[in-house]
């Protein structure tokens, strides 16, 4: 499934480091 989160982490690059902030 990291293939998978990867992909989504590459559309919401912003979104994603946001919420790794948290």
């Amino acid at each position: 499934m990291d293939d998978i989160f990867l992909t989504s982490v590459e559309k919401m690059d912003i979104p994603v480091k946001e919420s790794t902030n948290l």
